[in-house]
């Protein structure tokens, strides 16, 4: 399905294009993701990038909690797939899974650069998160992963 860019003289469609003759990596779409989280179309707090996975020795792309508390892995693909990415995404949920408050807090504090800083509150941000994004309660983190 074309994509249509609505100019001053109508609709014109946008040439398509892919990410390996624009030579992009997915590094360029973690940024762009860690940059402008509405490109998933959802709001998303980022709590980690390239969060490492002891138990496996891999790592998730970007880590997200959503307002409803839900831990959000994000696995990005640029070019052919050669393993099934969902049984990856399922893997590092299951890790993720097992993961408490703690853990989160611990890898939010890597993310941004706050570990040794007794002034981070991980839970503050958590809760501005989610009242901003309009939960009337903050829920629990990490009781669905997805």
């Amino acid at each position: 399905m074309p994509i249509w860019k609505i100019t001053d003289q109508g609709p014109t469609q946008v040439s398509q294009t892919d990410l390996k003759q624009e030579h992009l990596l997915e590094q360029n779409l973690e940024d762009w993701i860690e940059a402008n989280h509405a490109l998933l179309g959802e709001q998303l707090l980022i709590v980690g990038r390239q969060v490492l996975i002891p138990d496996v020795n891999d790592r998730i792309d970007l880590l997200a909690l959503d307002p409803q508390g839900n831990a959000v892995i994000i696995e990005l693909k640029r070019g052919k797939l050669t393993d099934p990415v969902d049984m990856q995404a399922l893997r590092y949920a299951s890790y993720v899974s097992k993961w408490t408050f703690e853990d989160f807090e611990r890898q939010a504090r890597i993310y941004s650069g706050k570990v040794g800083d007794a002034d981070f509150n991980f839970n503050d941000e958590y809760e501005s998160f989610c009242t901003d994004a309009g939960a009337d309660e903050v829920p629990d983190i990490n009781s669905d992963q997805r």
